[in-house]
C-alpha cells in the first residue's frame, strides 16, 4: 500500500479536475502526468491520475482536435496529419523520375551547383557519397 492511498480528499479531487482539463485541452498525455504528480508531490495518486488524463485525452479526441492543432489551423501554419492518404499512392518513384539520375555529393563547389540547377527543369537532387550508390 506503498504507492496507492485509499483515502479521498477534496484536494485530490481538484488535482484529478484539474488533469482531466488540461488533458482535455492540451492531449498532452505524458507531460502532464509527470508535472503534476511532480508538482503535488503526491505520488500516491499517480494512477488515478494516468487514468484521468488517457480518459480525457479519448474523449476530447472523439470530439475536436486539441488546442495546439487548433491554434495552428487558425494561424495558417502547415500541419502534417498522423494518417495514410491513398490518393497518394499512385506513382513508383521510377515513374516520376528523371533519367538518368543527377546526384549531389555531401560536399559540393557552388560552381557545380549552379551548373546543375542551370540545366535541370526540377530543383530536387538525392544527396549521396561516392561509391555509396
Amino acid at each position: 500500500n506503498r504507492f496507492v492511498s485509499y483515502e479521498v480528499s477534496p484536494s485530490t479531487f481538484a488535482l484529478l479536475g484539474a488533469a482531466a482539463l488540461l488533458a482535455g485541452i492540451q492531449r498532452n498525455v505524458v507531460s502532464l502526468c509527470v508535472i503534476l504528480v511532480e508538482g503535488t508531490g503526491q505520488t500516491k495518486v499517480l494512477i488515478p491520475v494516468i487514468i484521468t488524463v488517457m480518459a480525457a485525452r479519448y474523449v476530447g479526441d472523439r470530439f475536436s482536435h486539441g488546442i495546439y492543432h487548433i491554434a495552428m489551423e487558425i494561424k495558417g501554419f502547415p500541419y502534417l496529419e498522423h494518417r495514410d492518404r491513398p490518393q497518394l499512392v499512385m506513382f513508383n518513384v521510377k515513374e516520376i523520375m528523371s533519367s538518368p539520375v543527377r546526384t549531389v555529393r555531401p560536399i559540393e563547389t557552388a560552381e557545380s551547383i549552379e551548373a546543375l540547377l542551370l540545366t535541370s527543369s526540377h530543383y530536387g537532387f538525392p544527396v549521396v557519397e561516392e561509391g555509396t550508390g
